[in-house]
């Protein structure tokens, strides 16, 4: 509620370009309409305590209307801008101040003062200032009785009106700190289902890796990295692969050593210890993978998987090393062992003969194919391995070969034998003679093969010719076979289904096209220069991602991986090359990048500070990255923060207790939690702050994972002095700096309590000014506040530390001195106000002789009136208000103790004077 507006002044600020920006910054409050804030409500009525006038309200002004948005006193209610008394000035920026309005040329005639409204008289109203200078409205006291402020009053009216625009400046901020975070955890949440999706994807990849063994060929065109290196460690061999797992290529990588490409420097020394071990044992191969920290060129953190071979070749100690992933080794490792058993299970039955026919030796394999163990059959003829006519045969073979005659070997024919269980063996077997040193034929070795286990393995090729060929028909991914040399040169010799759907054409109709025929026009180039390196054999692989055009035109992405097989001389003949379609992992990967530099945009431009803590056992409560704000907030550079610890930054207070609130959250207990937190700043002082911290997983800015704790810092400084100064302003006085009735009735009550428990007395000195009116009619209030600024510095000066001394109101003072043990000490006590005020006060109107009456009253344990402490402080102060004006009947400045004792002021200060 304010003056009334002009017709002439109203059309003038109408729709004019600052009338619009100050209605635009008075909504971007988001406080029209809105019920106040319990704050806001606290303001308010310290004006009206402040000014000492029944009524305040606070009042925004929009473009056609006044809203009191809260009000003390009455029931407020919006009501016309044209009827406003606070419209007419609020755009001044100056404090106004009416003693009368019904005799004011402008206001008499508002509604507000001729009865239409109300019936204002006392007015005054100080505006609503936006930090970029744009009045929102006015703080408003009034009375309806004439009245005037001081200009004491009138400060703090001015006081309180800036604090209402930090209060709505906090509303603001807070929302739109609000707005960050809340997109800061949609980025994190789509950070991490990013995460899930590209670790979905690996997982399929690695289940795509399991082929048969006679997908060995199609798999080496995805073969894991392989180098080696010597004794001291110098690389000598680079695959391709191994430039795609470590990022340098082989001409970069040859001479290096491993400490200087592929393993991190915090793993240097175990590494190099361990390689010595390797090599000190003379073993020809590790007996197991060893997993072990390994690095990219551009410094992110592998972990790989080992499978170490020492080779010595012309006196050199070569290491090998085979980088797998599990499955794959598992799948190879396998492999060996099932070959090993096929080869065992493969060896011939070896049985020696003499020149009789007679067994002179059998081996563990005859002993596994006939039965029969070697003491069984020694000495025994041949009819125990064969039948009748096979023996005599053999025999007269033989007899032809021991006479001399000559007996060419007998090749390899399939017959039939005789196990010792009784069931036939098919075998086949080879008979070669025997010779002495002389040459001469004296008996006869037959080797004899298992047909039925031949057969298995017959069934086996077939069988795996079968596997290969549903292996390479349903393959996930597209496989290609291409020709490398002759005519058909870059020409499919065959496809898989996969490509086909891939690529929308048939199998006819690839087979009638060549690579380039499918290939984007601007990725040919790079096709062709990898088949021209792998016809000339200066990579055995390739890999590399490019664009195919699709049967219908449309293009997609793709990843390749080729290897070559060639002839027995070497020559190139085609390349086998696995295609999988990352049209789809493009996209994500870009997609997610942008997400990302979303998120650092946010982060760094944010107007609170924010700080991202890493939780890991290596990192700790360590500083990962922070934003210009929190650099401005504590003072610190990027760099000099990104070097602490967190924690340093908490003022040393409130460092126990915010490690106690933050436990939980630490622990996983809870994902988000608040507090407000002392922060040392670099130029020494102590800024607030309210700290909001949420857990998160997954990937920080800087590239490091794992747990991490994102905590937005905003600066609440300038609130919490507002908080102060309102608790101040609340409890003390506003001219003397006193405390206030309140805080000596609160402080009275606890003296009186804690004399109960101590058995001292509390005495209540209540004290009046004698001649105080006179200043005031004679030399004006201004003079009368510089008088009574002055006897409270004398009074305060009387009194013994762990007494209050407060103003009560005009020219009332009382005291509360605790621990006091009899009523002469009281008295000792009143007699020093009675002595301060003996000097004349001089200020700068004049010099004045005023006295004090003083009331004095003991409280304490002696006390048997009942009641709780608060009802004991009422009367104990209500006694000493009525012994000085005991004082006051008996003749002014003097002490009069309650119970009737008194004292006149000269004799008693006297008496006490007297040594």
């Amino acid at each position: 509620m304010s003056p009334v507006v002009s017709p002439d002044r109203s059309a003038e600020s109408s729709g004019s370009p600052l009338e619009v920006q100050r209605l635009a910054v008075l909504r971007s409050y988001d406080v029209l309409d809105v019920p106040a804030d319990v704050e806001l409500d606290d303001v308010v009525h310290a004006a009206a305590m402040l000014c000492g006038v029944p009524h305040a309200t606070l009042n925004l002004i929009d473009e056609s209307r006044q809203c009191q948005l809260t009000t003390v006193g009455f029931e407020g209610a919006d009501s016309a801008r044209s009827d406003s008394m606070c419209a007419l000035h609020f755009l001044d920026g100056e404090v106004v101040h009416v003693p009368d309005a019904s005799v004011h040329e402008v206001y008499r005639t508002n509604p507000w003062v001729d009865g239409r409204l109300g019936r204002v008289r006392l007015y005054a109203s100080a505006p609503l200032i936006s930090p970029g200078g744009h009045s929102l409205g006015s703080l408003c006291v009034f009375d309806t009785a004439p009245g005037e402020l001081t200009a004491a009053q009138l400060d703090g009216l001015e006081r309180l009106a800036r604090v209402v625009v930090a209060l709505f400046e906090r509303r603001r901020q807070t929302r739109v700190a609000e707005s960050y975070a809340g997109e800061a955890r949609r980025y994190a949440a789509q950070a991490r289902r990013h995460v899930e999706q590209a670790q979905e994807l690996a997982a399929r990849a690695q289940q795509l890796a399991a082929r048969d063994a006679e997908l060995r060929l199609v798999l080496d065109a995805t073969s894991d990295a392989f180098l080696a290196v010597d004794a001291d460690q110098r690389i000598t061999s680079w695959n391709a692969a191994a430039e795609r797992v470590f990022g340098w290529t082989a001409a970069e990588a040859l001479g290096r050593t491993l400490v200087d490409t592929i393993v991190p420097p915090g793993a240097a020394a175990a590494h190099s210890a361990g390689f010595a071990r390797f090599l000190a044992t003379g073993t020809q191969r590790l007996t197991g993978t060893v997993e072990v920290p390994a690095r990219h060129r551009d410094g992110t953190a592998l972990v790989v998987e080992l499978t170490l071979t020492p080779v010595r070749t012309d006196g050199q100690q070569i290491v090998y090393a085979a980088v797998r992933d599990v499955t794959d080794r598992r799948r190879l490792e396998q492999e060996a062992r099932s070959l090993a058993g096929i080869v065992a299970g493969a060896r011939d039955a070896i049985v020696s003969v003499d020149g009789t026919g007679t067994i002179t030796s059998w081996n563990a394999a005859a002993e596994r194919l006939y039965g029969y163990r070697a003491e069984e059959v020694l000495g025994a003829g041949l009819e125990r391995l064969a039948s009748h006519v096979e023996a005599q045969q053999l025999r007269a073979w033989l007899i032809r070969a021991t006479s001399g005659s000559g007996a060419a070997p007998v090749d390899a024919r399939d017959t039939v034998g005789r196990h010792r269980d009784g069931h036939d063996v098919e075998v086949s077997i080879t008979v070669s003679p025997v010779l002495d040193a002389a040459g001469a034929v004296v008996g006869a070795s037959l080797a004899a093969r298992d047909i039925a286990e031949r057969r298995r393995a017959e069934a086996a090729l077939h069988e795996a010719e079968r596997r290969f060929s549903l292996a390479f028909t349903h393959a996930p991914t597209g496989v290609l076979i291409t020709a490398l040399t002759g005519e058909s040169a870059g020409r499919f010799l065959n496809t898989n289904p996969a490509v086909c759907r891939m690529l929308g054409y048939t199998r006819e109709e690839l087979l009638g096209k060549t690579f380039a025929d499918v290939t984007h026009p601007e990725d040919l180039h790079v096709s062709r220069e990898q088949v021209r390196r792998l016809v000339a054999g200066e990579v055995s692989t390739a890999h590399l991602e490019k664009r195919y055009v699709r049967a219908d035109g449309t293009v997609i992405w793709v990843a390749l991986d080729m290897a070559v097989v060639h002839d027995d001389e070497g020559r190139a003949l085609y390349a086998v090359t696995h295609v999988e379609d990352v049209t789809g992992k493009r996209a994500d990967r870009q997609r997610l990048a942008a997400s990302e530099r979303r998120f650092r945009l946010a982060f760094d431009t944010a107007p609170v500070g924010m700080v991202i803590v890493g939780l890991g056992e290596d990192d700790g409560g360590r500083i990962l990255q922070v934003n210009s704000t929190l650099c401005r907030f504590t003072g610190l550079s990027t760099a000099e923060l990104l070097a602490r610890d967190v924690r340093e930054l908490v003022h040393p207070a409130d460092r126990e207790g915010s490690s106690a609130a933050l436990a939980p959250l630490l622990r996983g207990e809870r994902t988000h939690d608040e507090l407000e937190l002392r922060f040392h700043h670099v130029d020494g002082t102590v800024r607030w702050g309210l700290l909001s911290a949420t857990a998160m997983t997954g990937a920080a800015t800087d590239g490091s994972s794992g747990r991490h704790l994102l905590c937005l810092i905003e600066d609440v400084t300038a609130r919490k002095a507002a908080e102060q100064a309102l608790r101040h302003q609340a409890l003390h006085d506003g001219l003397t700096g006193l405390p206030n009735r309140t805080l000596l009735h609160d402080r009275l009550e606890h003296a009186v309590a804690a004399a109960g428990r101590s058995g001292t007395g509390v005495g209540v000195l209540f004290c009046d000014l004698d001649g105080f009116k006179a200043v005031n009619d004679s030399a004006g209030h201004g003079a009368g506040d510089e008088l009574l600024r002055t006897v409270a510095a004398r009074f305060a000066a009387c009194l013994r530390p762990g007494d209050t001394l407060a103003r009560l109101g005009g020219d009332e003072f009382a005291a509360v001195c605790p621990d006091v043990t009899g009523a002469e000490d009281l008295r000792v006590i009143a007699r020093r106000l009675l002595d301060a005020l003996r000097e004349p006060v001089s200020v700068a109107a004049g010099t004045f002789v005023v006295g004090v009456s003083v009331g004095a009253h003991l409280a304490g344990a002696g006390d048997r009136s009942g009641g709780g402490p608060g009802d004991r402080a009422e009367r104990a102060l209500a006694r000493a208000d009525a012994a000085m004006y005991e004082a006051k009947r008996a003749g002014k400045n003097r002490v009069h103790l309650d119970e009737g004792e008194s004292c006149r002021a000269g004799a008693a200060v006297s008496a006490a004077l007297v040594p």
